[in-house]
């Protein structure tokens, strides 16, 4: 018999209305929906055996219900009780359910930023490698007067 099921959105969403706080918010902002999959929610005492990867779960954890050990791993434990400890990581998704919890609206916001800088300086980088690697001898072997992108551009 299996000690998880399937944890609803609606589930994650009340643990975080109990758990976050002005000092405790998100530390993750994902522009995809809830993966339902990627959260348990845990039915009977159990334990844990150091999952990692694409084996790691996000596991909700109500009160009168307890991790009896073993290794954690990637797995990240979503305490209800106030005085447990709290998961290294805290995501929201883009699911429209997110936008009720406080001050979320600006967290996604300058999330998204972060983002937009990021990819923004990743372009750059890109280009000045593309446009470093046609002033060198092997960058004119490779593409010898022929076209090779950089930024929206081409150059021979």
């Amino acid at each position: 018999m299996s000690k998880f099921e399937p944890a609803p959105l609606s589930i994650y969403i009340d643990w975080l209305h109990q758990r976050l706080s002005a000092e405790v918010g998100p530390t993750h902002w994902y522009d995809y929906s809830y993966p339902q999959r990627d959260f348990l929610l845990a039915t009977a005492d159990f334990t844990t055996g150091g999952e990692c990867g694409v084996y790691a779960r996000s596991i909700l954890v109500p009160p009168g219900i307890r991790h009896l050990g073993g290794a954690l791993g990637h797995n990240d434990l979503y305490y209800f009780d106030e005085d447990a400890p709290m998961p290294s990581i805290i995501p929201v998704y883009s699911n429209p359910e997110f936008l009720v919890l406080p001050g979320i609206v600006d967290f996604v916001a300058a999330a998204k930023q972060r983002d937009r800088a990021f990819w923004a300086e990743q372009e750059r980088l890109r280009v000045a490698s593309n446009a470093a690697m046609l002033e060198g001898d092997l960058g004119r072997h490779l593409f010898p007067g022929s076209t090779v992108r950089i930024g929206r551009r081409f150059a021979t």
